[in-house]
């Protein structure tokens, strides 16, 4: 899981220790981001903590601006799984074979297939292969398939799965 909290000023400007972010943008507009990883379950105190440092004014040695916002966002860390293949053994002419990549992360990723580093292109392959995208399981798990129905010896090589 990833928190994202941005600071942010408006006000006129700055004086003396007091900075609510390194760089400021437009005419005293200032922004800083704070991203925290961790489990799900411990969202809930770094945002207590982070609304109280900012009550406070302070967030470590750095002083904020009177009218400093914070903004709160939880997003989902993007973790593979594994990469799997429905058969044991080597793959036998004619057969058709499937390939799953698992990974847990937000319903914004894809999943893009390499075989021995070039990008496999379904819909430009002479020969039927196909992917899926099956839904969410209960586990936050997306599974992406790329399946070959009648393997011959162009499939042999390693096959990459990339999520982003």
């Amino acid at each position: 899981m990833i928190w994202k909290f941005l600071l942010r000023t408006s006000s006129g400007g700055t004086s003396g220790t007091k900075a609510a972010a390194p760089a400021t943008t437009g005419a005293g507009v200032g922004e800083v981001m704070f991203q925290f990883f961790g489990p799900k379950i411990d969202s809930s105190r770094v945002r207590e903590a982070m609304e109280k440092m900012t009550e406070r004014g302070r967030i470590g040695n750095v002083s904020l601006v009177p009218g400093t916002k914070l903004s709160f966002r939880q997003d989902v860390g993007l973790m593979l799984q594994s990469v799997v293949i429905n058969q044991k053994g080597p793959i036998r002419e004619n057969t058709e074979f499937i390939l799953s990549c698992v990974a847990q992360g937000s319903s914004t990723m894809s999943f893009r297939w390499y075989k021995n580093g070039y990008f496999v292109n379904v819909t430009k392959a002479t020969r039927n292969m196909w992917t899926r995208l099956l839904p969410l399981d209960s586990k936050d798990h997306y599974t992406a398939l790329l399946g070959i129905n009648r393997a011959n010896r162009l499939d042999e090589g390693i096959y990459t799965c990339q999520v982003s």
